[in-house]
């Protein structure tokens, strides 16, 4: 306000008095200079004295505005970038002293409260960056060794509790989970902390650290284990094993095992004996009659049916199963043989049935056995031979008397049938020889017996029939000598064991001399017949007629000369062409250049018919 009024009243002033300037020297007041005469106004960043004819330059540091009469100091707390402007405000952060063309930063580590002061240094503990207007202090959870540095951040394991120039280490045996407190935890027992550490190290499984002060780690013994944060070793207990020091494998032991303690691992119970528990060393030894192959908390029973000589091997399924006739109620070394005079059908039961008699039980049966044959048995317990004459066929008490017509030797079993020709009383060790006449069949009990007496054809010696020879007879019954067999008569045959002659006549065809068997060897040769039985020679045999043919024994001549060929007497049976046998004289065919014309019954040759001219007729022709 006061600026714009001055300039003002300058400004009348020159217009008023222009006209006697005119004619006068130009005297300018302060704050303006005089050109060729004329008052001009100071320029701005200069300044007028009285009477200036030359604007003077302000110094940097100082400015004028226009019409200034004398430069301005740039105050404090201000700068002056240029002569020609109004002082400028440093902002906060920043200072000035006096004639300031530009405004200072505040240093780091220090504080500018205000703009027109100088910088005041950071107290130990708080820190500034560039152009802080006041010190922050160092916070907590870091430290500030120098005022003009940021904070660091403590590490883990120290602690900063804010303003401090260093961050205090967690001390040993304890740990300090928070970098911004002092909060100071000690370790638990298990743990340990060498110093400077958030969290205490826990002691590594398969050890113990006795200190939290120091890292003494030491390795559990065998036997004995730890999972980790221990202060000492756990004893491996009774009935577990601890195979490892971490006990992270740990196990209970099994029946039949056992551990006493601080074992790694589990003891197994020999063969032979019994562990009960698991947690002591008791070791049974099996009674007799019970085993174990080891490993088991209890021993096993032999079970009924079987025998267990060991305590140490199982049974074997074959050759200790109790053989028929004993037994074994379980829990036995041996089968028990059944007593004699019993019989025992089970090997698992101790049950005897008593035997009855004819049966034999000398121990060790689990049925009653028969009594053999050819023995008795009184009682299960005794046997005696059957005496020659009497027999048993076994499971008897007593033997039994031979019947007649068989003989039983010593021990017989059965009574044994007297053969052909032998015969036998009641009680008889040997059969005995029939007599003479007479024919004992197979069982025969007399040596002359009804019916038996030897069959005509035959005689009889010693019970043996012997048939009459072929050719002979006999019709005496009961003959004793090949004296009865008498020589067949002429004109029969009489075949082997013939009782009678009358029967067996010679055919017709043949002739049968005396003392023949068969009639088949004597026929009347071919070119002869015989039409009378019981002919006795070859005399008998008549000529065959002519014209007719008779083949080898033949009953009568009617057989007719065949056509084409001739018959003379005594002619033998046909012989066509191409036959492979003939009888001799058989009959003659028409010679070649006749034939028969179809007629038979012709005597000779001559008796054939000559062929026609225009013909031919050969051998044995008909037509």
């Amino acid at each position: 306000m006061i600026k714009t009024s001055y300039l003002f009243l300058v400004l009348i002033s020159t217009i008023l008095y222009l006209p006697l300037v005119t004619s006068l020297v130009v005297v300018c007041p302060a704050g303006q200079y005089n050109l060729n005469d004329v008052c001009l106004f100071c320029p701005a960043g200069s300044y007028c004295p009285t009477n200036t004819t030359t604007p003077i330059a302000c110094l940097k540091g100082s400015y004028s505005e226009t019409g200034g009469t004398s430069c301005t100091i740039c105050s404090s707390g201000y700068y002056c970038p240029s002569t020609k402007a109004l002082p400028i405000s440093c902002n906060i952060g920043y200072y000035s002293g006096n004639n300031a063309t530009s405004c200072t930063p505040c240093p780091a580590g220090s504080e500018c409260p205000t703009t027109d002061s100088s910088p005041l240094p950071c107290p130990t503990g708080f820190y500034s960056t560039t152009g802080s207007v006041i010190c922050s202090a160092c916070p907590a959870g870091s430290y500030c060794f120098s005022t003009n540095n940021i904070p660091i951040p403590c590490n883990p394991g120290s602690y900063s509790i804010g303003t401090q120039t260093n961050c205090t280490l967690c001390p040993s045996g304890a740990y300090c989970p928070f970098t911004t407190q002092s909060t100071v935890i000690a370790c638990q027992p298990g743990t340990y902390s060498l110093g400077s550490q958030s969290r205490c190290t826990v002691c590594p499984a398969g050890s113990y650290c006795p200190d939290i002060t120091n890292n003494t780690v030491i390795a559990c013994q065998t036997g004995t284990f730890a999972s980790g944060g221990a202060t000492a070793c756990i004893n491996c207990p009774p009935g577990t094993a601890c195979p490892s020091a971490d006990g992270t494998r740990n196990y209970n032991c099994s029946l039949g095992s056992y551990s006493i303690g601080n074992q790694t691992s589990c003891v197994r119970c020999p063969i032979g004996s019994a562990c009960p528990y698991t947690d002591q060393n008791i070791e049974n030894v099996c009674a007799t009659g019970t085993y174990s192959t080891g490993g088991q908390w209890a021993c096993i029973q032999c079970p009924a049916g079987m025998k267990c000589p060991s305590t140490t091997s199982v049974p074997d399924s074959v050759n200790d199963l109790c053989p028929l006739g004993t037994y074994s109620i379980g829990n036995q070394t041996t089968c028990t043989p059944c007593p004699a005079g019993f019989s025992c059908p089970s090997t698992t039961i101790a049950t005897m049935t008593t035997c009855p008699a004819g049966t034999l039980a000398t121990g060790s049966n689990y049925t009653c056995p028969r009594c053999p044959t050819g023995y008795a048995c009184p009682t299960p317990t005794s046997i005696v031979a059957c005496d020659p004459g009497y027999y048993s066929a076994g499971g008897q008490s007593s033997c039994s008397i031979c019947p007649a017509g068989y003989y039983c030797p010593v021990t017989a079993a059965q009574p044994t049938q007297c053969p052909v020709a032998r015969y036998s009383y009641t009680g008889a060790q040997n059969c005995s020889i029939c007599d003479d006449g007479y024919l004992c069949a197979p069982g025969t009990t007399t040596p002359n017996p009804v019916g038996g007496i030897c069959p005509p054809g035959y005689y009889c010696q010693a019970g043996v029939r012997t048939a009459c020879a072929a050719g002979r007879y006999s019709a005496t019954a009961g003959a004793v000598s090949n004296n009865t067999c008498l020589d067949c008569p002429d004109g029969y045959y009489c075949p082997t064991a013939s009782s009678s002659y009358s029967s067996t006549p010679c055919p017709a065809g043949y002739y049968c001399p005396a003392a023949v068997a068969t009639y088949s060897l004597n026929p009347c040769p071919a070119g002869t017949y015989n039409s009378l039985p019981r002919q006795s020679t070859n005399g008998s045999c008549l000529l065959c007629k002519a014209g007719h043919y008779c083949p080898q024994s033949s009953t009568s001549s009617d057989l007719v000369c065949p056509t084409g060929y001739y018959c003379p007497a005594g002619t033998g049976s046909v012989c066509l062409p191409n036959s492979s046998s003939c009888d001799i004289n058989q009959p003659l065919p028409c010679p070649a250049g006749s034939y028969s014309g179809g007629l038979s019954g012709f005597v000779d040759s001559s008796t054939c018919l000559i062929c026609p001219a225009g013909f031919y007729c050969p051998i044995a022709s008909v037509y």
